[in-house]
């Protein structure tokens, strides 16, 4: 899969790399499932006229788990 070694306990550099392991982990879990997802990652562009509409989960840390939250069943 490329994000780490088998056995061995990866390590990161920053909280980019954290994140970026996290969301390449949970687009292999899902596509094993055969499920789909929309993942919006912010660029340039700011998203807080999108962000201010939404509902703050208040996690400081994002995991696989958590973005595969099925809210519909």
């Amino acid at each position: 899969m490329g994000i780490g070694r088998i056995g061995r306990r990866q390590r990161y550099a920053s909280d980019f790399e954290r994140f970026k392991a996290t969301i390449i982990k949970t687009v292999f879990d899902l596509a094993d499932k055969a499920e789909g997802a929309l993942i919006v990652l912010e660029g340039e562009t700011p998203m807080d006229d999108i962000v201010s509409t939404g509902i703050s989960m208040g996690v400081d840390v994002v995991s696989s788990e958590l973005l595969e939250t099925n809210l519909h069943g």
